[in-house]
C-alpha cells in the first residue's frame, strides 16, 4: 500500500526544494563564468554538462540565430542531422513560444525529440533547442522544462552581449582608422600657401565625408606664372581617397621633374 500521509508529503516538498537550490546552483555557476568573459566554448560545455548530468537529458540539439538562419551551437546523443534538415524541422514550429511536446509529431525529424523549446525577444525568434530521451517525472515535467528555457535563455543572451562587444569594437576601430586617414589625408592637402606683393593664394578643404577624393595643389614655375593643379576623383570615401592619394605621388613627381 502506497504512504500517502504527512511524510511523504514532506519528503516530496524536500525533494523539490533540493532540486531548486540545484538549480540556483547551476544558473550561479554559469552567471559567474558570464561574468568573467568565458568563451562561448566554455559557456556551452557548462549548459551540457547540466543537462546531462543535472537533468538526464539524452539528446540535445541548440540552435541560434545567425544572418537570417540557424546555427547548431550545440549537440550530442542520438542520429546527428545536418543543419539544413533541422532548420526545416523547426521552422514548421516557428509560431511556438513556450516549450511544446513533440509526441505525435510526424516530422520526420522533430519525431525524435520529446521536446521543442524556443527562445524569443519580444517577437524575434533567437534560438531553438530540441531535447530527447528525457525521462523526468510527471510532476517535475514542467519546473523542468522552465528551467532548461531559463537556463539557455542565459546562455543566449550572453551570447548576443559577445556579439554586440564585437561589433562595437569593429565600430570604433573602423572609426579611428577613418580618423588616422583623415589625417594623412590633410597632410597631403598644402597647408601654407603663397603670399607676395602682387599674388596672394587661399584654399579651404572641407570634404563631404571624413575622407574623399578631392585635392589641389600650385606650382610656381617662374617668377611671374603659377600652374594650379584642381582635381576630383569620382565617388567618395577611402577609394576616391586612395586614387586621389596616388594621383598626388604622380603629380608630385611630375612637379619634382619640372623644377629639375
Amino acid at each position: 500500500m502506497q504512504n500517502t500521509g504527512p511524510s511523504s508529503g514532506e519528503d516530496e516538498l524536500i525533494r523539490l526544494l533540493l532540486k531548486r537550490q540545484s538549480e540556483l546552483n547551476s544558473l550561479l555557476e554559469v552567471t559567474r563564468a558570464i561574468n568573467k568573459n568565458a568563451a562561448t566554448a566554455v559557456l556551452i560545455q557548462m549548459l551540457e554538462v547540466i543537462l546531462q548530468n543535472y537533468l538526464q537529458v539524452g539528446t540535445f540539439r541548440f540552435l541560434i540565430e545567425k544572418d537570417g538562419t540557424y546555427a547548431c551551437i550545440s549537440k550530442y546523443g542520438g542520429e546527428i542531422e545536418t543543419i539544413g534538415v533541422l532548420n526545416k524541422a523547426c521552422a514548421t514550429l516557428s509560431k511556438v513560444k513556450s516549450p511544446e511536446s513533440l509526441a505525435g509529431n510526424t516530422n520526420p525529424t522533430l519525431k525524435n525529440y520529446d521536446y521543442f523549446i524556443p527562445i524569443y525577444h519580444k517577437s524575434k525568434a533567437l534560438a531553438f533547442a530540441l531535447i530527447g530521451n528525457f525521462n523526468t517525472s510527471g510532476e517535475m515535467l514542467n519546473n523542468d522544462l522552465n528551467f532548461i528555457q531559463t537556463m539557455i535563455n542565459v546562455v543566449v543572451v550572453a551570447l548576443e552581449n559577445k556579439k554586440l562587444f564585437r561589433e562595437r569594437l569593429q565600430t570604433e576601430r573602423l572609426q579611428r582608422e577613418m580618423e588616422l586617414a583623415a589625417e594623412v589625408q590633410n597632410m597631403l592637402i598644402p597647408l601654407r600657401m603663397h603670399k607676395d606683393e602682387s599674388v596672394e593664394i587661399g584654399a579651404k578643404y572641407l570634404p563631404h565625408q571624413n575622407i574623399g577624393g578631392d585635392y589641389y595643389d600650385f606650382i610656381r614655375l617662374n617668377d611671374h606664372e603659377f600652374l594650379w593643379c584642381i582635381a576630383d576623383v569620382s565617388g567618395k570615401g577611402v577609394s576616391a581617397a586612395l586614387l586621389m592619394a596616388n594621383f598626388r605621388q604622380a603629380f608630385t613627381r611630375g612637379r619634382q621633374w619640372k623644377m629639375i
